[in-house]
């Protein structure tokens, strides 16, 4: 069996495709914390009023799109997580991990 070329040349494809898998991970929890805290949390309703009049959102629509800006806030923060792994794995530089001053020397 041929051995297959990495997809990126500084990370070994089992490794991409664990931090793939862990961002994707990350993706359905938010959805699901989404599902969870549009009930539970406390609506700020100034905000809420300010969404529909200058974004032309409709009160039935409102939830989903609050539901949805929630699970894109997350997102992003872990497709920043996933950057820094990726750039971590580039030779002479070093992730620092979660919570550190800096996350990449």
């Amino acid at each position: 069996m041929k051995n297959k070329a990495n997809w990126l040349p500084f990370m070994k494809n089992d490794e991409l495709c664990k931090i793939l898998g862990e961002l994707k991970i990350a993706a359905d929890e938010a959805k699901e914390k989404a599902d969870l805290s549009l009930s539970r949390n406390v609506i700020d309703p100034f905000t809420a009023l300010f969404q529909m009049q200058f974004l032309s959102i409709t009160a039935k629509d409102w939830p989903m799109v609050e539901k949805r800006r929630q699970i894109e806030k997350s997102l992003q923060n872990h497709i920043g997580n996933f950057h820094q792994k990726l750039l971590g794995a580039l030779t002479g530089w070093n992730d620092m991990g979660v919570g550190s001053v800096v996350d990449l020397v």
